[in-house]
């Protein structure tokens, strides 16, 4: 194996294993705060890859709004990765405010809102 390969393959590792390092850090700091387990949080993750595709194919991608300007190939994806965690930043949100704060306010008991995480994964996806 030569080098090119093997930096390739490094930094291919370390890319991939800093999104897993971020979705970890989400769980942790939910686990943290909030002291509930959110199962949604991959599904809530994955909706944000989809918000983020969506816009790159069609909002900002080569065929959408900005498509007869002379950017730079990376800020289309800039922007659609910006637009689409904000998106899932706001659903988050919504789960939160529907799902979680109802029963933390109740103080329901913590498997009541692991169900409660799970349906709302069963939603989303």
């Amino acid at each position: 194996m030569n080098l090119t390969v093997f930096l390739q393959n490094v930094l291919n590792g370390l890319s991939i294993g800093s999104i897993y390092a971020i979705f970890a850090l989400g769980y942790t700091l939910v686990f943290s705060i909030l002291g509930i387990i959110n199962f949604a949080h991959g599904a809530v993750f994955t909706l944000g890859a989809y918000f983020t595709y969506m816009l790159m194919g069609n909002a900002f991608g080569f065929n959408g709004l900005l498509a007869n300007l002379a950017l730079p190939i990376r800020l289309p994806f800039a922007l659609a990765l910006f637009f689409g965690s904000i998106a899932a930043g706001l659903v988050s949100v919504l789960i939160e405010r529907l799902a979680f704060r109802p029963l933390r306010r109740k103080k329901a008991d913590s498997l009541l809102t692991v169900v409660s995480s799970l349906g709302v994964a069963v939603v989303i996806v």
